[in-house]
């Protein structure tokens, strides 16, 4: 933990910036689950094949988590937290702009890897800055923030694709990230500089 106490203001700032990123990073994960008859249908694919999308975005979200841990340790927290946010955006836009189930593939892979940063490298930003006697509602309130991303995802995207399709569900997706990207910009270049410390070296953090 810093030294430093963040005022509350501070705190109920960052809950806000990165609930937005934990629901960005949660918005996808079911969004697609109820338009698999509609992505078989187009992609002319077999439901078996075109389900495993869900598991697509799903194993590399759970199977990054423990690499990025150390990487966010080296790095900085807040500096892999927004560059996966930026991936997240451009994987989301490349599944709306996706010519076939291949590339449809690929690029939900490559978008549950940059969802599954964002989550544990929050949670571990939040027990480094948040004092302990906030720190647990500060991060209930995230947690939450991520589970009404997952619900609106599946529920939501079930309601408009009759109007926009699977694909501008993906765009919507997309553009809930770039949101989340600025807003973590925005809120970094307003934040007064900490003195930069020793960081351990990436390979010793991977040890």
């Amino acid at each position: 933990m810093t030294t430093d106490t963040p005022a509350p203001a501070a705190i109920r700032r960052m809950v806000a910036v990165f609930g937005l990123c934990g629901f960005a990073a949660s918005l996808a994960t079911r969004a697609l689950d109820p338009l698999m008859a509609e992505l078989a249908r187009d992609f002319s694919a077999p439901h078996g094949q075109v389900a495993l999308l869900a598991t697509a975005f799903a194993l590399p979200y759970a199977l990054v988590q423990p690499v990025l841990g150390p990487v966010g340790d080296a790095l900085g927290k807040r500096r892999i937290v927004t560059l996966c946010a930026v991936l997240l955006a451009l994987m989301l836009a490349l599944c709306a702009l996706a010519p076939g189930l291949s590339w449809l593939f690929a690029a939900r892979v490559a978008s549950g890897l940059a969802a599954g940063g964002i989550f544990p490298l929050t949670l571990a930003l939040f027990g480094d800055s948040v004092p302990l006697a906030q720190r647990q509602v500060a991060i209930s309130r995230v947690l939450g923030c991520s589970i009404l991303g997952q619900l609106c995802g599946g529920i939501l995207s079930g309601l408009v694709a009759e109007h926009i399709g699977w694909r501008g569900v993906m765009a919507i997706c997309a553009a809930v990230a770039v949101l989340a990207f600025l807003v973590l910009v925005t809120e970094a270049r307003g934040r007064p500089r900490a003195p930069v410390g020793p960081r351990p070296r990436l390979g010793d953090a991977l040890r």
